[in-house]
Parts: structure tokens; sequence; C-alpha cells
């Protein structure tokens, strides 16, 4: 795992397990997490949304994915290395011939993904956010 990636888990983990009130955010280079409400934390790479994470307490924790049309290497690492944190069975984000997937299980079963809009990840598989 990058540093940086170390960097924006330890960030996004304090933000939704202490329910800081307020708009603390962290950056570092391209990355920045922000504090946005009770137990949330979001991830922007350049400016864009690429990640929400909500670990309310005695519920299931939930990580919505956004590629913002940016189906990058960069991208889909910070994705993989949060779903790989906060989804249990994940395996992160790949791509196969333009196609952008989220990887479950050691069956490696893939979910598609809108490179457009949310996806919401959960231990049960992915869905769209529409």
């Amino acid at each position: 795992m990058r540093k940086i990636e170390a960097e924006m888990l330890r960030h996004i983990y304090v933000f939704t397990h202490y329910g800081y009130a307020g708009t603390e955010h962290s950056k570092f280079s391209n990355t920045e997490v922000r504090h946005t409400g009770a137990y949330k934390a979001s991830v922007l790479l350049h400016g864009h949304e690429i990640a929400r994470v909500t670990q309310e307490p005695s519920q299931p924790k939930t990580v919505e994915i956004n590629l913002c049309g940016w189906n990058t290497p960069t991208t889909r690492s910070r994705l993989s290395a949060i779903l790989r944190e906060y989804i249990p069975g994940c395996n992160g984000v790949g791509t196969k011939q333009g196609q952008a997937f989220v990887v479950y299980g050691p069956s490696g079963h893939k979910y598609p993904v809108d490179s457009e809009g949310w996806n919401i990840c959960t231990m049960n598989g992915v869905r769209d956010n529409k």
C-alpha cells in the first residue's frame, strides 16, 4: 500500500470512528479526506469526490464510490485501498477492456461499476445509487 493511502485510511478512521463535528479535513498531495458529518468521511482526488465512507455504531459499514469519469490507475488504487479496509471480502477495483468493476471474495466475483455515478458497496455486493 502506498504511503499516501495509509495516511488517507488513518484519517478516514479518525473521522468515522470518533464522530467529529465540524468540517475538519486533511490534505496530502492530490488526495483530501473531509469529515462530512457524524461517522462520515469523504475522499477527494484532484478535487473530485471519489468516495464516501459511513461507519455508524452497530450498523454495517457503507462505502460509496465514484470514478467521476476518471477510470485511472490512481483513482482505482485509492478506491481499492478504501474498499479492502472497510468492506469485508472486497478485493478492490479493477478494469478490463475499459470497464471498471469491484471484485469480491476468493472466487473473484465482479460487479460492474458505473464510471459516472455513485455505486454503493457493502459486504453483500455493489449497487448503483439511482
